[in-house]
């Protein structure tokens, strides 16, 4: 059996595929696989994907529909026989030689959930170089409560190795239909790890691209991840009444922190194609606005201060969304 399962979700990546299959063939990392989710792609990650698979034997691929990442990403997990897992996004890739310390350091001190440092990196760049120093690193081993209290800890999947089974005996899954997928999910898999640790060393390259979920400038892209920032900030807010009676204090402090980050953002995007005031209609009725000040560690400055008392004005808010649209054309 595997010691570490890959799961990579896969869909219309062609030109940044082999690069990111490459950085996993590349890291002298014994007894583990890979499972190549590719979601119904129509370039030819499809066949990229099926040539790995059939060159490498850690390698395997399950065809389907496209069901979106959430959807992949559950599948390559209900297929993953490994005692851990690590998600990587397709357009991604990973740094030369930093799992198999990664997977070392899991091993030597019994480790269930383990975060690591990632870089951005432009859509473009095919050569970023990072130095890490693998030396014996001193580190501290908390629950997983404690982390989300202690560290700005990163809400994307693809920061942690996970143990498997915190996710199957839990019944963690990814919300399906959803862009912003990751909100709860790590916030659910902390709140049962007894044995947490953050690693100095960075272990990913997130790729920055112009067209991607985040950055699609289509009107009806941007109507669903409106919702969809509604959607995070209700999942965490649910989390939070799940656990409100076994956080402490500090834990409930980043939690909210987490759950506010959305709605800000949300009204923000929301501002920009006109429906700020039916963004916030529905963000009342979960009680969630107006939204606490976001956190001065997090977001320090005179702008967000300015920003944060703007936002929390709805008629404000409409003011500067027709101001914005007009001038804008939207």
């Amino acid at each position: 059996m595997p010691s570490l399962s890959i799961i990579i979700p896969i869909y219309n990546v062609e030109p940044y595929l082999k690069q990111c299959l490459e950085s996993i063939v590349s890291q002298a990392l014994f007894n583990y696989e890979v499972i190549l989710v590719d979601d119904g792609s129509t370039d030819k990650s499809g066949m990229i994907s099926d040539e790995y698979a059939n060159e490498y034997y850690e390698f395997r691929v399950i065809h389907q529909e496209n069901k979106g990442i959430s959807a992949a990403r559950n599948v390559g997990l209900r297929h993953a026989i490994g005692d851990y897992i690590l998600f990587v996004d397709s357009d991604d890739y990973l740094v030369k030689n930093s799992l198999k310390y990664l997977m070392n350091l899991i091993e030597e001190n019994n480790i269930e959930v383990l975060g690591f440092g990632f870089v951005t990196v432009q859509e473009e760049d095919n050569n970023t170089r990072v130095s890490n120093s693998l030396k014996p690193e001193v580190i501290e081993v908390i629950n997983g409560k404690d982390y989300i209290q202690k560290y700005n800890y990163v809400s994307q999947a693809w920061g942690y190795i996970i143990k498997k089974d915190i996710l199957m005996n839990h019944n963690i899954y990814f919300p399906e239909g959803h862009m912003i997928e990751d909100a709860a999910y790590v916030i659910r898999f902390l709140m049962y790890t007894k044995r947490a640790v953050l690693s100095s060393i960075i272990g990913y390259c997130y790729r920055k691209r112009r067209n991607s979920i985040m950055n699609n400038n289509d009107k009806n892209h941007q109507l669903r991840l409106i919702d969809d920032y509604l959607f995070a900030a209700v999942d965490v807010a649910n989390v939070i009444d799940e656990n409100k009676d076994n956080i402490s204090d500090g834990c409930h402090i980043r939690l909210i922190t987490r759950r506010d980050n959305y709605v800000f953002f949300g009204i923000i995007r929301a501002i920009k194609i006109g429906k700020v005031h039916s963004f916030i209609k529905e963000a009342k009725k979960e009680g969630l606005y107006p939204f606490n000040r976001l956190s001065k560690s997090d977001y320090p400055g005179l702008k967000y201060t300015v920003l944060n008392w703007c936002l929390n004005k709805p008629w404000l808010c409409v003011l500067i969304s027709k101001i914005y649209c007009t001038i804008n054309n939207k």
